[in-house]
């Protein structure tokens, strides 16, 4: 068994992820029967390599971990980021909440919480959640990208840019914060800077093939 773990570990790190969900799926087959936390690593580890596209199987994969371990914060947590991609929202909130309540210093839970608060407009908790999990992990740059994108929609301009900011200088190669600073100085009306800002968005996504993402930049650049 130690093996196959090893082996299942390696695919992963190799990102042959099919193989290796199908090897943590024959673990957890085996070890569900005779370890139930290695059956719970390996129920979790399926969850998270399966795609987004996959987020019912998602899920399922982490329905099974917590049932043989129950109070694993971070199959809870995960569970509610799949849950938010199917905006499932509510549910997503109540797994996060539960992530927190056996994890109190768990950043990415608060954080994951704040992007559902804002998926439902509330704004105000969404920020305080982003400030919580900044305050627990100061170099979270998606974090602050977070609450520059609330600041943004409340029109907050200057302070989301400020959020946005310090996102790009913890990670410079950070499209999303440099097309969200863009949007906000054009909110302002400094139309020549927005535009520097998305022509280094566009590059970067296009860099990592983040086709989307680059077709919504090169909206604002025509």
């Amino acid at each position: 068994m130690d093996r196959a773990v090893a082996d299942a570990v390696s695919l992963q790190k190799a990102e042959e992820i099919e193989d290796a969900v199908e090897k943590w799926r024959a673990i957890a087959n085996i070890a569900e029967g005779t370890d139930k936390n290695l059956a719970a690593r390996a129920w979790s580890s399926i969850g998270y390599l399966l795609p987004r596209t996959k987020a019912e199987d998602k899920i399922l994969a982490y329905n099974r971990a917590i049932s043989l371990r129950p109070n694993s914060a971070v199959a809870i947590n995960n569970r509610g980021v799949a849950k938010r991609t199917l905006k499932r929202f509510d549910e997503a909130i109540a797994d996060h909440d539960e992530a927190i309540r056996l994890r109190p210093g768990y950043a990415r839970a608060y954080y994951g919480r704040g992007l559902a608060k804002r998926e439902l407009r509330r704004f105000d908790e969404a920020l305080a959640d982003y400030d919580e999990a900044i305050r627990l992990r100061p170099d979270y740059a998606l974090a602050y990208y977070g609450r520059g994108r609330t600041k943004r929609e409340l029109k907050q301009f200057d302070a989301a840019i400020t959020d946005y900011d310090e996102a790009i200088r913890l990670r410079p190669d950070y499209a999303r914060a440099y097309y969200g600073r863009g949007l906000a100085k054009h909110a302002m009306r400094r139309f020549e800077e927005a535009q520097e800002d998305f022509q280094i968005a566009l590059k970067l996504a296009k860099e990592v093939h983040n086709t989307n993402l680059a077709s919504r930049i090169e909206q604002h650049l025509r």
